[in-house]
């Protein structure tokens, strides 16, 4: 899906937004602190021959809607999903070692609003 967005030039943003899932489900793309976590990544440092490279994280909602960070996201996909990304709080620009799981949602069931994608 993203190479595809990305081969007719679509641009994906940091941070939350919407237009590539189906039904306008949000998404994200959170960095990844390589400095923490780059033992992760240790076939891309061989394939690169370097560690100076940039990894983002994306990351989905549930069948609802709901992200990782949402209040009544399915417990079930925690597994299938590790946050590992950092999350930016857009309102304190306070940057957070992953999304704030168990943050209360508002009524769309995100706190944050997302952007979105135009391609």
């Amino acid at each position: 899906m993203l190479a595809v967005h990305i081969d007719a030039g679509g641009v994906i943003p940091d941070g939350m937004f919407v237009g590539l899932l189906d039904n306008d489900l949000p998404a994200a793309m959170l960095p990844v602190d390589m400095e923490e976590h780059a033992a992760l990544f240790a076939g891309a440092t061989r394939f690169h021959g370097r560690d100076d490279y940039r990894v983002c994280q994306f990351v989905w909602p549930d069948r609802n809607g709901k992200m990782p960070w949402d209040e009544g996201y399915d417990n079930r996909l925690r597994l299938a999903q590790p946050v590992i990304g950092q999350w930016a709080d857009r309102r304190s620009r306070r940057s957070h070692p992953g999304p704030p799981v168990g943050h209360e949602a508002d009524s769309a069931g995100s706190e944050h609003e997302p952007d979105h994608l135009g391609t």
